[in-house]
């Protein structure tokens, strides 16, 4: 399992994370002030580091859920 400071997540994992629709993160959340730039320059799928969105969730006071795929049981 990779750890949590090296994961990338796509637009899917930040959506689950915050309990949204994929297109809401896309065209809403993304776009707030201070959330993370992707790390990948891949327009087409971005990532974000997770760390860094989890960071930035924090400050904002926003509850998450850790995408379900990245849990170890």
């Amino acid at each position: 399992m990779i750890p949590f400071d090296y994961l990338l997540w796509s637009a899917e994992d930040c959506a689950e994370y915050f309990g949204i629709s994929k297109d809401y993160f896309l065209r809403k959340k993304r776009n707030q002030p201070g959330f993370p730039n992707p790390v990948s320059e891949d327009n087409e799928q971005p990532r974000w580091s997770a760390k860094s969105v989890a960071a930035w969730a924090t400050k904002q006071h926003i509850p998450q859920n850790l995408p379900t795929h990245q849990l170890s049981y």
